[in-house]
């Protein structure tokens, strides 16, 4: 299913069928409900220019989709009817809430039921009409929602969590308490646990996390009151401890030492990377079929905390960050590249390794075997470039042995890039002392270009090589560059426009938001929309 889950929930919908029911917005903003593997209703939402979170009010039936800054309602005869292709839908209701959706809650009990909508900077409560019953402003994004009724009461109780680990707790639009979390919950619902109503978080670091909804005193946190004097002794031993440091690594971080001691701790952080090998079989997660993958080893020293791994490489990775708490229990760490959607055009990767105020930079070039596959030579191209050596010419199959594998290779060979239709051709002439390399994209041209110098430094370290570029593909590539340059300066006004309407849309929203007799603006809805579809 090629299909982005944002929102799955079971849901009961008036189908012939007595199973139940699995509704997805799709990354096309397109509405579809499951039966198992069967897709039962699949409709687009044209006026949609991202996808939102979804969620079915059983009450009036009907399918309620939070997108582009507004919440919208349609029933679900009106979503099955729509015929595909066919005229726009239109909506039973749509509010402007003036900021991006981003959980939608709707709680239903014998009284009318009650649409939560938690945007990035407020909660908005609207009854199935659409029409505001309260709102609440965050001091912080809002990242999690649930909410819920407390028994036969008229009042809804809302859980918040937010992007600074708080976790807020209201009832309606009045704030109950707040507790602080050493995590941040991506992810919030209810459990029974040990026979009380519980909270279960997923938090960000891969955790399951259950909590009390009690009024425990170890939650609650006092406000600290603002305090406007200044603790001179406390910032004057802060800036000692910053010059201490700077003068001990100096002003460029761990490059400067001028300390024995510096010296003897900066010697603790080494860093190795191995040859790489192929996976067998391939790691690789790409669209494009059968794609090799390769993987390097990184070794660290051990008895370190708390280490830092980035990667740097224009081909798609396991990951390009990495977080090691201890090394003792992860001594070596494996790094997969492979290709994904785009190939690379530098062959290089940078794997920098952080520990407290030290680093090391690591690097590695990525085999041709990965990039591109043996083809057939193509004989014409657009660009060329030929290297003079200043020795004899070596075979192909000595250079390139990952991927010349064949006698055929010796003296010429077509290298055809992963994902791509475009062709790299090699040649050598051995009386001349020279090689070619020939492609219709400047790009592939210079990454195997790259590779045959690295391969013939290889060879020859002394070996002199003079790279000639016929200068009439440079003058079309800067062409070709700056016509994108004016393109992109173009858009980016044109967007600079939109994106002030936007602002300038939502600055007038936000009032009207608090007030519990809030009319929707038709005139500004459409406003919106239109500036939407225009982003």
């Amino acid at each position: 299913m090629n299909m982005l889950m944002l929102i799955v929930s079971q849901v009961t919908v008036p189908t012939e069928s007595i199973m139940k029911s699995l509704l997805v917005m799709g990354i096309g903003a397109s509405i579809s409900i499951y039966e198992g593997e069967q897709c039962v209703l699949s409709r687009a939402l044209s006026s949609s220019l991202h996808p939102g979170p979804v969620a079915v009010c059983h009450n009036s039936i009907a399918i309620v989709v939070g997108s582009s800054a507004t919440v919208k309602s349609v029933k679900y005869s009106q979503l099955a009817s729509h015929s595909v292709g066919g005229k726009k839908l239109n909506f039973d209701w749509s509010v402007a809430v003036g900021d991006v959706v981003v959980a939608l809650q709707i709680t239903e009990d014998n009284t009318q039921p009650l649409i939560m909508a938690l945007c990035r900077k407020r909660l908005v409560a609207l009854t199935n009409d659409g029409v505001l019953r309260f709102s609440f402003d965050l001091q912080c994004i809002g990242l999690a929602l649930r909410s819920f009724n407390n028994g036969p009461s008229s009042f809804v109780i809302s859980i918040v969590s937010t992007n600074t680990g708080a976790v807020l707790v209201l009832k309606d639009n009045v704030l109950i308490w707040t507790s602080h979390t050493p995590f941040v919950a991506c992810h919030l619902d209810l459990c029974d646990a040990r026979e009380s109503l519980s909270m279960l978080c997923i938090a960000d670091g891969n955790r399951v996390c259950v909590g009390y909804l009690g009024t425990e005193p170890s939650l609650y946190r006092i406000p600290i009151a603002p305090n406007r004097s200044v603790d001179y002794a406390a910032k004057k031993a802060q800036l000692s401890e910053f010059e201490e440091k700077i003068r001990i690594f100096g002003g460029s971080g761990a490059g400067l030492v001028e300390s024995a001691t510096a010296k003897a701790v900066l010697k603790e952080l080494t860093a190795t990377l191995d040859e790489g090998v192929f996976d067998n079989p391939t790691r690789a997660y790409s669209k494009h079929g059968d794609i090799p993958s390769w993987t390097v080893r990184l070794s660290l020293p051990p008895d370190l905390r708390d280490v830092h791994v980035n990667v740097n490489a224009d081909v798609a990775t396991s990951a390009k960050s990495f977080m090691i708490n201890n090394t003792n229990e992860a001594p070596t760490l494996p790094l997969t590249f492979f290709i994904d959607d785009l190939p690379p055009i530098d062959p290089h990767v940078t794997v920098a390794v952080h520990h407290e105020s030290m680093q090391v930079m690591l690097e590695c070039s990525l085999p041709l075997s990965l990039i591109a596959v043996p083809c057939a030579v193509a004989r014409q191209a657009k660009h060329k470039v030929t290297l003079d050596v200043d020795g004899p010419t070596h075979d192909l199959t000595d250079l390139l042995p990952d991927i010349a594998t064949s006698a055929s290779h010796s003296t010429q060979i077509g290298l055809q890039i992963f994902t791509t239709d475009c062709v790299v051709s090699v040649l050598t002439a051995g009386k001349s002392n020279r090689y070619r390399i020939q492609s219709e994209s400047p790009d592939f041209l210079y990454l195997v270009t790259v590779k045959l110098i690295e391969a013939v430094k290889a060879k020859n370290p002394t070996a002199r090589i003079d790279v000639n570029f016929a200068a009439s593909s440079a003058v079309q590539a800067a062409e070709e560059y700056a016509q994108m340059q004016a393109k992109y300066e173009r858009e980016k006004e044109g967007l600079a426009k939109s994106a002030a309407e936007v602002r300038a849309m939502q600055a007038a929203l936000i009032p009207l938001t608090r007030n519990t007799k809030y009319t929707p603006l038709t005139n500004l809805t459409l406003l919106i929309e239109t500036t939407y579809n225009r982003v």
